[in-house]
């Protein structure tokens, strides 16, 4: 079921996303926001560690590689006290890339490019999926 703008999530969601690509950052951001999902956008993994302390997200829109370090690196900084979700972004579709998810308990990948409604589809269902026990880890690489 599509969302209409100004309806609200079923529980409120903070989106961390992290997308190196600025114009596709702030799209997707100016999307969500009117549709009722706390965002904030950050372009690189730095700034990912960052915001993951101040920001506190429960749900990731991660692109799986940022100039400054991997998607895994970013992964790896989750406090695994967080009740985080993670949805991929790559314009890499690789079978690697879905094995490395898989093990991380990330069960959807976006492959760029995709829609604005693909891509809120897979956060409408991300946030009721559990997270994976344990959480994520930087052990692997992508």
């Amino acid at each position: 079921m599509r969302r209409q703008k100004g309806d609200k999530p079923l529980q409120p969601t903070k989106i961390l996303i992290v997308e190196d690509q600025k114009v596709l950052g702030d799209n997707l951001q100016r999307y969500l926001r009117p549709r009722g999902w706390d965002t904030l956008v950050v372009h690189s993994g730095a700034m990912a560690l960052e915001a993951l302390s101040s920001f506190r997200p429960n749900m990731l829109l991660l692109d799986c590689h940022l100039p400054d370090m991997s998607g895994s690196e970013v992964l790896g900084a989750l406090d695994v006290r967080q009740n985080c979700r993670c949805v991929l972004m790559t314009a890499h579709p690789r079978d690697c890339v879905a094995e490395w998810a898989r093990g991380h308990g990330i069960t959807r990948i976006l492959c760029k490019p995709f829609s604005l409604d693909e891509m809120e589809g897979h956060l409408l269902a991300a946030r009721t999926e559990p997270v994976a026990p344990g959480g994520p880890s930087a052990r692997s690489r992508v």
